[in-house]
């Protein structure tokens, strides 16, 4: 959840990151990567969510309100019609 410093330049290696809104509150969390493709939905999950635990810290409550955390590699969010734009 952080941009590339100029050390790290932005790349296609990079993970590409959505967080949308759901109803009554729900947060959906995306992340295309393809580095994903060796670990399960439920390892990435896993990880999506410990980051975003660590983001979000100061605010717990925010973390209680993810309801999804899904992790895709390019092809998978092709076939699932999922936009990273």
């Amino acid at each position: 959840w952080r941009k590339p410093t100029p050390q790290e330049p932005a790349s296609d290696e990079l993970p590409v990151l959505v967080e949308e809104s759901g109803g009554n509150g729900a947060i959906h969390v995306y992340v295309r990567w393809n580095k994903w493709a060796d670990l399960s939905y439920q390892e990435r999950g896993t990880i999506i969510m410990d980051a975003y635990k660590d983001l979000h810290e100061a605010d717990p409550d925010k973390v209680l309100k993810v309801t999804v955390a899904l992790g895709v590699t390019s092809a998978e969010a092709e076939r699932m019609g999922l936009e990273f734009e």
